[in-house]
């Protein structure tokens, strides 16, 4: 048996192959206990290829993770702080993808599996291309700084929002400065919504359905 449940890592690096790359401070405390054990991280860089750690958590777990992600967003790399358990934690940091690069400060806490999770948090970012994050060349770039809230219950989403759009590409036309309030889901939107571009504005209150 150890003598401590405080394991401190001042450089952990672990590397496999190109899809996964780990350069962190870490120190771990009660790790004695897996539902209790407390990470705290200052993290270098973390990079995975989300569809190859899918496949090797499922091969180790025997259980199948069924989340899509765009292509765009397979390969992410984080560089920050994180603070937490396994199953609930923070991070202050930097996401960088091919589309863009978003800061956060954000919680997050899932159950069990991660088809069922909520983030809870501050998102920023000056610049994402939301044509090839969504493969869809009628958007454009957007810029955004929001408060953001949501939850996924097997294949439900539901979530709130407030902040601001700084801008939105649509149609070949970036519209600035929109502010959104309100809740949010697959099929719907229920809030409150202005514009204040110089070619266009309007204010908006009430409910969106998208599922028409």
């Amino acid at each position: 048996k150890l003598q401590s449940d405080t394991l401190k890592m001042p450089n952990l690096f672990i590397k496999y192959g190109e899809d996964f790359i780990i350069d962190t401070k870490l120190t771990v405390n009660n790790f004695e206990n897996i539902n209790q054990t407390h990470f705290n991280a200052d993290i270098k860089k973390i990079g995975v290829d989300f569809p190859k750690l899918f496949e090797i958590i499922s091969y180790f777990t025997k259980k199948d993770i069924n989340i899509n992600i765009p292509q765009k967003l397979n390969k992410l790399l984080y560089v920050g702080k994180l603070n937490g358990f396994l199953t609930d934690f923070h991070l202050n940091g930097t996401f960088i993808s091919l589309v863009g690069k978003v800061q956060s400060n954000i919680d997050i806490a899932h159950q069990n599996k991660w088809d069922n999770f909520t983030i809870k948090g501050d998102l920023h970012s000056k610049k994402i291309d939301l044509s090839q994050a969504l493969n869809n060349t009628n958007f454009g770039n957007t810029a955004f700084d929001v408060e953001l809230s949501i939850d996924r219950i097997n294949d439900n989403i539901d979530g709130y929002v407030d902040g601001n759009i700084l801008e939105f590409g649509f149609k070949n036309y970036n519209y600035q400065d929109l502010t959104l309030t309100g809740n949010f889901n697959k099929n719907s939107f229920d809030g409150h919504a202005y514009l204040s571009d110089e070619n266009l504005k309007f204010k908006f209150d009430g409910l969106i359905d998208f599922s028409h």
